[in-house]
């Protein structure tokens, strides 16, 4: 439809000039009286005009499109961020030995050593801060949850920011 468009207006623009072409001529030739060339003159002026609207029309759309396609880059940007954060968490949490190795340790160790060891590592890499999130949605405090847990359970998906304020 829009290389119609284009082509219509393409064409249109021909035919302008060379209407415009033909007046010049006629006018040069003095086929025309005066009162057909100022009917021919406004007919053309007319065409300009109407010419000059569809192509404020198409500007029109142009920076109506250029804005949404950098919303939806924005958007885009900041999914992938959050994956990107998401990625790092997870590698922090599955890193570390053998599963046969980290059952023994496990059954050594009380899984709250382990589990604080990562949580430490993961705000030691900047990728999550517990006291921050917490400023951030004091909702958290109310849930069952720490706050890790409930960002990899439930503030991922609602779109909730891991940034400290200020960042």
């Amino acid at each position: 439809m829009d290389e119609v468009v284009h082509r219509k207006d393409g064409e249109s623009f021909q035919a302008l000039g060379k209407g415009l072409a033909s007046l010049a001529d006629s006018i040069a030739d003095e086929n025309l009286s005066s009162t057909d060339s100022t009917l021919v003159i406004a007919a053309l002026k007319d065409k300009v005009r109407q010419l000059e609207e569809r192509m404020q029309d198409r500007f029109d759309e142009i920076v109506a499109l250029t804005k949404i396609i950098r919303e939806q880059e924005r958007e885009i940007s900041a999914e992938m961020e959050r994956t990107d954060q998401m990625c790092a968490i997870a590698g922090i949490l599955t890193r570390g030995w053998s599963r046969r190795v980290m059952s023994w340790i496990a059954g050594l160790t009380p899984a709250v050593f382990i589990r604080s060891r990562q949580i430490a590592e993961i705000k030691k890499a900047g990728l999550f801060d517990a006291d921050a999130y917490l400023r951030i949605y004091p909702d958290v405090r109310r849930s069952k949850y720490t706050p890790l847990r409930h960002y990899l359970m439930h503030g991922f998906r609602e779109q909730r920011t891991l940034k400290k304020e200020g960042r």
